[in-house]
């Protein structure tokens, strides 16, 4: 999967991601981009913009409740497991 199909998953629902960290370490993350499923009050503020490496998705955490990030070339799996709308 790549990360334009893996970022279109991710503003359609919920999605577990499998990945290695930096530090090597294996992790599963249930998490989403869509507006929908994010709190208010930790949506980015609308016209604020952050820059990131082209590689890195930005993703809300659901189980965690935080922002987190992954390289995309770091995913080992990928699945849509709660599907909005």
């Amino acid at each position: 999967m790549n990360e334009v199909e893996m970022k279109t998953l991710l503003a359609e629902g919920v999605c577990e991601v499998g990945f290695t960290k930096v530090n090597g370490e294996f992790r599963l993350m249930k998490c989403t981009t869509s507006p929908e499923l994010i709190p208010k009050s930790v949506l980015p503020k609308e016209g604020s913009s952050q820059s990131w490496p082209d590689d890195v998705i930005r993703v809300y955490d659901v189980v965690a409740e935080g922002w987190r990030s992954f390289k995309s070339q770091s995913v080992i799996s990928f699945d849509l497991i709660t599907k909005i709308g």
